[in-house]
């Protein structure tokens, strides 16, 4: 480029600017900026907040976690003391069935009334 094309350039960068200039307020542009400013800090202050509740609840997670692995363990204890402590009942069970000895059940035979038969006659009417 030579250097007429690059004072050209200049100088509508400069009409540019002054048009610019021209349609926007300076004290419109610093309201807006100063909003803008207010936004990235908010937004700012959000994300913050939110990455320290998701800290939290990564650490309440595991937490989590190793009581949920502890409660089972713990309930695979409990599981394996009930087996064990039934199989002993049945044993003693067993053992105290052979000391007792069998009663052996006796059906009574019901019998059967026989009703008692009537003594009285009939009477015929007669015609």
């Amino acid at each position: 480029m030579t250097t007429k094309h690059i004072s050209k350039l200049f100088q509508n960068w400069k009409a540019v600017k002054s048009n610019v200039q021209k349609f926007v307020n300076p004290q419109i542009l610093k309201d807006v900026q100063g909003q803008v400013r207010s936004y990235v800090k908010s937004a700012e202050q959000t994300v913050m907040k939110d990455f320290s509740n998701l800290k939290k609840f990564v650490a309440e997670k595991k937490e989590v976690k190793n009581v949920l692995k502890q409660v089972h363990a713990e309930l695979n204890k409990a599981q394996k003391f009930v087996a064990t402590q039934s199989k002993e009942l049945k044993n003693l069970q067993s053992k105290l069935e052979k000391f007792v000895p069998k009663k052996k059940v006796v059906k009574a035979k019901a019998k059967a009334k026989a009703k008692p038969r009537t003594t009285k006659k009939a009477t015929r009417k007669s015609r």
